[in-house]
């Protein structure tokens, strides 16, 4: 498969489902409010963008290279992150990284485990960096009057 190479180009509100965004490289471009969710990003490499309000749920992401990039009201769920404990370091460390305010996760084992949690806050504030809140999907449930 050929691939493309987009340079400095802003991309606003486009929706990407319909129109899938040609294969390739993207260096310093902007996405504003587009709709990637559940589309195919698998190879796609993005150098030093912005995605601002864009929704990437569901999307595909294998071998998709991500350097430098900067996300900002973004709608990311169901993103599959690799298994195993290298998987849960780097779904924690993406989330303590970028600043995101809750990890959702089903993972008990090494990450949503009230005996992790201080052990997760020490390291993290001894490397300079923000401790997201870790939570399993029912935690986040409403509670129904009764």
């Amino acid at each position: 498969m050929e691939q493309t190479y987009i340079q400095e180009k802003t991309f606003d509100t486009i929706d990407f489902k319909d129109n899938p965004l040609p294969f390739g490289e993207y260096e310093g471009c902007c996405f504003l409010k587009c709709d990637f969710s559940s589309g195919d990003l698998s190879g796609f490499i993005f150098v030093d963008c912005e995605f601002s309000g864009c929704n990437l749920s569901l999307a595909k992401l294998a071998k998709t290279a991500f350097r430098d990039i900067q996300f900002k009201d973004c709608k990311m769920l169901g993103l599959l992150m690799p298994k195993g404990a290298a998987g849960d370091a780097f779904h924690l460390a993406c989330a303590s990284f970028h600043k995101i305010d809750y990890l959702l996760t089903w993972n008990c084992n090494h990450l949503a485990n009230a005996n992790k949690e201080k052990h997760i806050r020490v390291v993290n504030t001894k490397l300079g960096l923000f401790t997201p809140v870790i939570v399993t999907p029912i935690q986040l449930f409403k509670e129904e009057d009764t």
